[in-house]
């Protein structure tokens, strides 16, 4: 008998496998138009909601910015307080308070 564990989640493997290629294709880009162009990025998207405790793992590991654009995309909201904008791991911070109140993290 196989006993499964959180890496055998297969949505969590296409988010890391989604995820891994759109970095690598836009981690260079400057342009958040053409970064949420990716198709990548819009699969991202298209998974939806049940990605998000994915993404907050990941950020909590990797703080890549990218993710905020996805948990904005996703999500519908933008937790980042205005004095924070601009300060990659203070706006990492606001979305993992964001995500611990909804139980996402």
């Amino acid at each position: 008998m196989s006993v499964e564990t959180v890496t055998d989640d297969p949505l969590r493997t296409l988010f890391k496998s989604l995820s891994a290629i759109w970095f690598a294709d836009t981690g260079i880009m400057s342009s958040i138009a053409m970064i949420e162009k990716h198709p990548c990025y819009s699969d991202l998207v298209d998974l939806g909601e049940p990605i998000l405790p994915f993404i907050f793992e990941a950020l909590k590991q990797e703080g890549s910015p990218h993710y905020f654009l996805l948990l904005r995309k996703i999500t519908n909201e933008n937790p980042i307080q205005e004095q924070n904008r601009g300060y990659i791991a203070l706006m990492t911070s606001d979305w993992l308070i964001w995500g611990n109140s909804k139980g996402l993290c």
